[in-house]
């Protein structure tokens, strides 16, 4: 089972013997939230149980997808997460192509048309992927760097069966140069961890994961407060003018102007000097920037507590998806990554103990799942 980011579609990748593959896509319509572990079924040893969204689809929980545990079985191997590139070519036939490289360099190619032109097919690894030559096979293509996550359910096992195994190779950050790297942190309450111990706060937790992973890597150095706005972020490093460049920049920020009502447009042109000023910090390499998407808080106990009633909830959450689409924009034209931890924001709805204890920020659990997400893209860009 194969996740993209980009439009948040699910892969199913049927192992039926064939060197042509059967597949399905499969889609939450009615935003499900992402359901408890069962702890009646207990994977035989050596197996897994999927959990979060692909247990969704696995459990049958969504309407239409009860045949997906039967065909698939169990996973062999923990869901991981990627950056992949991903290309669609053009084609004005019945059937379109797109590629996309797995978490070891092979190439996916799935087709889209006909039920007798729809499949899967695996490439052997490709060491000629990085060259046009070697991945811009059609016209008019489409190609753009995809977040996906992966659970091995036997399908690519050969390919894939490492990702089970640490310490391998495979799961360090392979860094070019040994010198200590340097991280910095822009943001607002959320980056600071208002209400968490400062080990909870996620560029924290992201830096500890990262020297897990083999990185020497500098503690960060955070530049946040609670109650910041985009112009309130901006002066503040003007007045602290950290030192660069850095390694790694992230940042998130926005939540205070839609708390304080501050216009789109103003969130757009301050977010895009923000977003540049990021980019010099980084040595002017936007893939060295990393922008998180703005939580929702119209889910929290803070939220009900000012007796706000359900359409103004909505309004807040509704606010707060446009100002991410404004940042998601910019981030892309930039060049920069772009992380939207916004649903795990709202998973906070069915599920306090995402929460601190001041029923408004998240709780290092929830950061703890903001890192999953931000690990493996941060360390593919240190290791370049």
């Amino acid at each position: 089972m194969v996740w993209s980011q980009e439009g948040g579609r699910t892969y199913i990748l049927i192992e039926d013997g064939s060197l042509f593959k059967p597949y399905q896509i499969v889609t939450d319509t009615g935003g499900l939230y992402l359901p408890d572990p069962d702890p009646n079924l207990i994977p035989p040893s050596g197996f897994y149980s999927p959990v979060l969204g692909f247990a969704k689809f696995w459990r049958g929980l969504i309407p239409g997808s009860e045949w997906v545990r039967q065909r698939l079985g169990w996973a062999t191997a923990p869901e991981a997460g990627c950056s992949a590139l991903w290309q669609c070519n053009k084609s004005s036939g019945d059937a379109a192509r797109c590629y996309f490289t797995g978490p070891r360099d092979e190439i996916i190619v799935i087709t889209r048309g006909s039920v007798l032109q729809q499949g899967v097919e695996l490439l052997a690894r490709a060491s000629a992927v990085n060259r046009p030559s070697g991945f811009l096979r059609y016209n008019h293509p489409v190609r753009q760097t995809a977040w996906l996550i992966w659970l091995m359910m036997g399908f690519l096992l050969s390919a894939c069966a490492g990702l089970a195994k640490p310490p391998s190779t495979s799961s360090l950050c392979l860094a070019k140069d040994t010198h200590p790297m340097r991280y910095l942190a822009l943001g607002d309450s959320y980056t600071i961890g208002e209400s968490v111990d400062p080990s909870e706060r996620w560029p924290a937790q992201l830096t500890a994961r990262l020297r897990e992973r083999g990185l020497t890597l500098d503690d960060p150095i955070i530049i946040a407060t609670t109650g910041w706005t985009t112009d309130d972020l901006s002066r503040a490093i003007v007045q602290t003018q950290p030192l660069g460049p850095f390694d790694l920049v992230t940042l998130l920020i926005g939540v205070n102007n839609q708390y304080r009502g501050r216009s789109e447009d103003e969130y757009r042109q301050q977010f895009h000097a923000l977003l540049q000023r990021a980019s010099a910090y980084a040595g002017n390499d936007p893939a060295r920037v990393i922008v998180l998407s703005i939580p929702d808080w119209s889910v929290t106990p803070f939220a009900a507590a000012l007796g706000a009633e359900e359409s103004s909830l909505t309004r807040i959450a509704r606010q707060i998806d446009q100002l991410n689409a404004i940042n998601r924009v910019e981030t892309e034209r930039s060049g920069a990554q772009y992380i939207d931890i916004t649903p795990i924001s709202r998973e906070a709805a069915r599920d306090r103990s995402l929460l601190a204890g001041d029923g408004l920020h998240p709780s290092g659990k929830m950061y703890a799942a903001w890192v999953q997400l931000i690990e493996p893209i941060a360390c593919e860009r240190l290791s370049h």
